[in-house]
C-alpha cells in the first residue's frame, strides 16, 4: 500500500527501474554484505538497500503531504509500517544482525551460524542443510521458527481469525469471501487477482489492483446475489 502511494507526486527523485529484474533478484539474494550495486534502466546503479531508503523517503514525504488517510483508517497502520521500515533500514546500515528477531532471513542466518560454532561444522554439512529447510516447518510441534523469539506484529490468534474473517477495509474482504463460499472454483488467489475455474475454458481471471476496492462496502451486496462463481463473475462483467 505505501508503495502503491508513492507513484504519485511524491515519488522517489529518480527512476528506480531495474535493467534486468530476475537477474538483480538473484543478485540481491546471494548479497548477504547489502553492498550489491544493480543496474537500474536509465545507466546508473544502486544498492538494493539505497533503493529502499529512496523508496521510504518517497513514502514519508508522502505522509507528511498527504497524511495517511488512505490506508482507510486514522492513519495509525501507516505510521507503524513507517516506523518499522526505518527501524529495519537503519539496522540493516549498522548491524544487521541486531535484526536477528526481527527480519526472517537474518534470524535464519544467526541460527545456521550459531549451529556451525557449536558444532564445529560449516555450510556444507548436510545437517546445516537439514536445519535450513526444518526451519521453514512451520508446524507447532517441529517448528524451529517459533522458538526463536520473533518479535510479533499481530496478537496471537488474529492471523487465524483473518482467514475466516478479512477485514472489511481492503481487498482481502472480497478474497477471503470466495474462498470461504467457493473453495473448489478458486484455483490462484494473488494479492492483485483471483482465478476462477467455473467448469468452462479459459479460467477467468478477476483484477483486484486497487487495494481499497474489493471492500464490505464495495462488494458485499454483489457477493450477497450471486448464487456462485459463475453468477459472480456474469454480474461483474454486466
Amino acid at each position: 500500500m505505501v508503495l502503491a502511494m508513492i507513484e504519485d507526486d511524491a515519488g522517489p527523485t529518480r527512476s528506480l527501474s531495474l535493467a534486468d529484474p530476475v537477474r538483480a533478484l538473484h543478485q540481491v539474494s546471494a548479497d548477504l554484505s547489502l553492498s550489491r550495486a544493480l543496474a537500474l534502466t536509465d545507466g546508473s546503479s544502486a544498492t538494493a538497500l539505497e533503493m529502499q531508503w529512496e523508496l521510504f523517503g518517497a513514502a514519508r514525504k508522502y505522509a507528511e503531504e498527504h497524511g495517511l488517510g488512505a490506508l482507510g483508517d486514522d492513519g495509525t497502520v501507516g505510521a507503524l509500517v513507517l516506523e518499522h521500515w526505518e527501524a529495519v533500514l537503519e539496522g540493516l546500515e549498522s548491524d544487521p544482525a541486531a535484526l536477528s528477531d526481527t527480519l526472517d532471513w537474518v534470524a535464519k542466518q544467526q541460527l545456521l551460524l550459531a549451529y556451525q560454532d557449536r558444532h564445529g561444522c560449516g555450510w556444507g554439512d548436510p545437517r546445516v542443510a537439514a536445519l535450513a529447510l526444518q526451519y521453514h516447518d512451520l508446524r507447532p510441534d517441529r517448528s524451529v521458527y517459533q522458538r526463536l523469539g520473533l518479535r510479533r506484529l499481530l496478537v496471537p490468534g488474529e492471523a487465524e481469525r483473518a482467514v475466516s474473517e478479512p477485514p472489511p477495509g481492503t481487498r482481502a474482504w472480497f478474497r477471503g469471501k470466495c474462498l470461504a463460499r467457493w473453495p473448489e472454483a478458486v484455483v490462484t488467489a494473488n494479492w492483485d487477482s483471483l482465478v476462477f475455474d467455473i467448469g468452462t475454458d479459459p479460467l477467468r481471471r478477476v483484477p483486484m489492483m486497487d487495494p481499497l476496492k474489493g471492500t464490505a462496502e464495495h462488494t458485499g451486496a454483489l457477493l450477497a446475489q450471486s448464487t456462485g462463481p459463475a453468477d459472480l463473475l456474469e454480474r461483474l462483467n454486466s
